[in-house]
């Protein structure tokens, strides 16, 4: 007795289907109304095909990009903001699966993300447990702030990414405030605040990136 639209069936990104059963079987779940997602984009070969080919209404980003950010965090957040955008331009809902931890969960919803799936937000739970865990949750909004390297990297490099709208927030922004909460020297606040006082620095931004990569390497 539940709506076949609150339904969502996930497939993986690696199953394959014969043609005249997976049109069948896609038309007559249309008519039911139900959903579709694709599962662990990112983790195949033939992606783009079955997004194109199926009338998927969810993209879930594979956890072997999200799990990589720390080992190779530059290409990794190049990674998940195509396909972010690439949801976006077709108008599908993405979901980032892997935030095992709330420096993933920051990286990933500075890059772009609005909904992700890991143990940073919650655990495999009986039915039972469900609507407690709902009524006692916090915003995932209110957690996203900057607490770690990663995520102050994620957002640098999506301001560095978005044109100038980032000029004058260095002295209010999260990054800004976990700089001096961790104790950054003078040197990097001055870096940090060059960068948002002049557009054309963004250009000459290594240093800040190297300190921030340095950071990284040096946590567990």
């Amino acid at each position: 007795d539940i709506d076949a639209s609150r339904l969502t069936l996930e497939l993986l990104e690696t199953q394959e289907f014969e043609a005249d059963s997976q049109e069948g079987a896609i038309e007559a779940l249309s008519r039911l109304g139900v959903k579709l997602a694709i599962d662990d984009l990112g983790s195949g070969y033939n992606s783009l095909k079955r997004l194109a080919e199926l009338p998927f209404d969810t993209i879930k980003v594979d956890q072997s990009l999200t799990l990589n950010l720390r080992r190779s965090p530059m290409l990794s957040f190049s990674l998940v903001s195509t396909l972010l955008k690439l949801g976006r331009d077709l108008g599908r809902q993405v979901i980032i699966e892997g935030a095992q931890d709330t420096d993933t969960v920051q990286a990933v919803f500075a890059l772009g993300a609005t909904l992700a799936q890991g143990f940073a937000l919650a655990r495999p739970m009986p039915a039972a447990q469900f609507q407690a865990w709902c009524a006692a949750r916090r915003d995932v909004a209110d957690a996203c702030g900057v607490s770690g390297p990663l995520g102050a990297l994620a957002l640098h490099w999506a301001l560095a990414h978005g044109g100038a709208a980032h000029v004058g927030v260095a002295q209010d922004g999260p990054v800004a405030r976990w700089l001096r909460d961790c104790g950054a020297t003078a040197e990097v606040l001055g870096w940090h605040e060059q960068l948002h006082l002049d557009p054309a620095s963004w250009s000459h931004d290594q240093p800040f990136v190297a300190w921030l990569l340095r950071e990284l390497r040096a946590r567990p």
